[in-house]
């Protein structure tokens, strides 16, 4: 059994808070009243964009924050369903606060989601290849936030390339 060294405490406590003040801002953020509604095809899409990195924040805070003596798996999956729930609870709240709630944005929670799991899940180093993959599937899951606001524009643009 390894020891922990004087600083391991140290650095899991600091882990610990700064996972909290991530979760509670990103969560102050979600149903906060005081943003104005997007309207624009892009400016949505770029809104859009934030659940991405805000989820993943609230996912890995999560995890974090819940007990390491909690099996590994298990602590993955409460940090998943935490922040599903969190979604959900926020796209219902922020419907009664007068702004609008949308599907849209609960899957966006997902791809967030998602991506902090397969981030948290590994159990040592990334290879540079499995680094890559990771970093291409963080790309493409950015290129889905933005595809609403190309709409027609992505599809024509692709169908002239062919």
């Amino acid at each position: 059994m390894k020891r922990d060294t004087p600083q391991q405490p140290r650095r899991r406590k600091l882990q610990w808070i700064l996972a909290a003040g991530a979760v509670l801002f990103v969560v102050a953020l979600l149903v906060s009243p005081g943003f104005p509604q997007m309207r624009g095809r892009w400016s949505s899409a770029l809104w859009n964009l934030l659940h991405v990195p805000a989820f993943f924040a609230i996912t890995w805070g999560t995890a974090t924050i819940l007990p390491a003596s909690l099996e590994r798996l298990r602590r993955i999956f409460y940090a998943a369903a935490v922040a599903f729930s969190l979604g959900t609870l926020t796209e219902i709240v922020q419907g009664l606060t007068g702004r609008s709630a949308s599907l849209e944005d609960l899957l966006f929670d997902g791809v967030g989601i998602v991506l902090a799991v397969i981030f948290i899940a590994r159990r040592e180093p990334w290879s540079r290849r499995a680094g890559w993959a990771y970093a291409v599937l963080v790309i493409a899951a950015l290129f889905l936030c933005l595809a609403p606001a190309w709409g027609r524009d992505l599809l024509d643009g692709l169908r002239a390339l062919w």
